[in-house]
């Protein structure tokens, strides 16, 4: 009876804080977020699919304030609770490329660790997805900014061809996307063949857009990149100091 209603109000602090993430007050996002947090902990112990997603969220309002280390910080967690209790769900895929994307773009080029992170999303997700999906050219594009950091050109190549080739089979060939992802492929060959860095504007990093918009308690099964784990639209973290 005293626990049920601590139990309600982690969704409550959790809406909340969309809601002000949304009204760009980022502050008052963080604060409901550490609330539902520090409930859910609570309530539900830390091995719970719900406290990893309120790591994940934090990660989320540190990653638009421009607190990368934190929200790296938070996502990892995110990841380890979710490696424990779901496996290798699709949702633990989101977490291992969402710290693969601020290690290879927001900590100092950490690129050999970010391609762990992203080889482990990649698997996750063609098991779970098909190998056709979407997100599958998205983490190709960003493992091939880590080879060609690294300065392994041809494994940039292979990664972006293989991106490019997922990426026009979504589009007919009269979109104008369809014209900029031929010339994009062109660049990529002609780099491979020239032996040089592969670094064209389609290997620019895409940025994770993944937050729950709402306390949904149901199926965990996560969409698009632009909506976020609660099932709604998504805007793209360490307790007590998160």
């Amino acid at each position: 009876v005293v626990v049920y209603p601590m139990y309600s109000a982690h969704g409550i602090h959790n809406n909340v804080a969309v809601t002000m993430q949304a009204l760009n007050d980022l502050k008052g996002a963080r604060d409901h977020h550490r609330h539902a947090l520090r409930i859910r902990r609570a309530c539900l112990g830390e091995e719970h699919e719900k406290v990893a997603e309120s790591y994940y969220n934090l990660a989320v309002v540190h990653q638009a304030g421009h607190s990368s280390d934190v929200a790296l910080e938070c996502h990892q967690r995110a990841l380890d609770i979710r490696r424990r209790t779901l496996g290798e769900h699709r949702r633990t895929g989101d977490s291992y490329y969402n710290v693969g994307v601020l290690l290879a773009h927001h900590s100092r080029g950490r690129h050999r660790e970010a391609l762990e992170n992203f080889q482990c999303a990649l698997e996750i997700w063609q098991a779970k997805c098909g190998k056709t999906h979407k997100d599958i050219a998205t983490v190709r594009d960003h493992m091939a900014v880590c080879y060609t950091a690294l300065g392994v050109s041809t494994e940039a190549a292979r990664c972006k061809e293989n991106a490019l080739e997922i990426e026009p089979a979504r589009i007919s060939d009269e979109h104008p996307a369809a014209a900029t992802t031929r010339r994009h492929a062109a660049a990529v060959a002609t780099s491979a063949a020239e032996g040089h860095q592969v670094a064209t504007a389609a290997t620019a990093p895409r940025l994770p857009l993944r937050q729950s918009y709402g306390d949904n308690e149901g199926d965990l099964s996560p969409p698009p990149h632009q909506m976020g784990q609660g099932g709604s639209v998504a805007f793209c973290c360490h307790l007590c100091s998160v």
